[in-house]
């Protein structure tokens, strides 16, 4: 336990007594004696048991070639996304996020069957937001909705991913991963514009327009420790919003 840095930024190297708090099977637990400090140290986990809030692969190897299906948080997980196909999404309201999808991880994989994984939706198909009809805009206690007519919209849609494939001789990087996607889109009640040249942008909801969308993609790697995998921002593009610390971006981003 003393061989790590935070360690010896605290405490220093010098040799000091320790008494036990407590001993588990994967845990040893003391008490840094005449000091506030305590130390926890955790044995190596094993890759197919990493404690709480792990996914677990439900339809694959080995009575499949590939997997078929996966739970994580009580939600399964099992239709995947071919990025390499070329025709569009078949779900109008999963679209959105699909494309953007493709669209990242064809930067990382540009050539087909350089991906040897996909990324899952779950087997729920999503339910976009709808706005209120026109007449309950026009009817809301809402001053500054009423003056202005705008509404918000926000949606996202999570996947999940596993790269095992990716790497079949490195456990080590190996890792679960959760995609989240989102959009906020602000529309308006459709106004008559008759300036020559004009460009509307149309909205799928009816009686509206578009004044401004947001969609933006990130991609969480599942870290086990303690017996419990926590969420750790891998991948974003949007960096403005996020608070890691990730380089910043002078090429595209690759996702490797």
């Amino acid at each position: 336990m003393s061989h790590f840095s935070d360690y010896e930024a605290i405490l220093g190297k010098d040799v000091v007594q320790c008494g036990r708090v407590s001993r588990t099977a994967h845990r040893h637990w003391v008490h840094v004696v005449g000091t506030p400090y305590d130390l926890v140290e955790w044995d190596s986990h094993d890759p197919s048991d990493q404690g709480i809030f792990q996914p677990m692969i439900t339809a694959g190897p080995p009575d499949e070639e590939d997997i078929v299906q996966m739970r994580y948080h009580n939600i399964l997980y099992s239709r995947p996304i071919d990025i390499y196909e070329d025709d569009p999404w078949p779900i109008r309201e999963e679209r959105w996020a699909v494309n953007l999808v493709k669209q990242v991880y064809l930067e990382a994989y540009p050539q087909a069957g350089d991906m040897q994984y996909k990324v899952f939706l779950p087997e729920e198909v999503h339910v976009s937001p709808t706005p209120p009809s026109i007449s309950a805009v026009a009817e809301s206690d809402d001053n500054d909705a009423v003056s202005s007519g705008e509404v918000v919209l926000r949606d996202e849609i999570r996947m999940l991913l596993t790269d095992w494939k990716q790497y079949p001789e490195d456990e080590d990087r190996r890792t679960w991963k959760e995609v989240v996607v989102s959009r906020l889109t602000k529309i308006r009640p459709a106004q008559e514009d008759n300036t020559p040249g004009a460009v509307k942008k149309h909205t799928p909801y009816e009686g509206y327009e578009l004044v401004d969308e947001d969609i933006r993609m990130n991609v969480f790697t599942l870290v086990p420790h303690a017996r419990k995998m926590y969420r750790v921002l891998h991948y974003t593009t949007s960096l403005r919003t996020s608070l890691a610390s990730l380089a910043l971006l002078t090429k595209p981003r690759t996702l490797r």
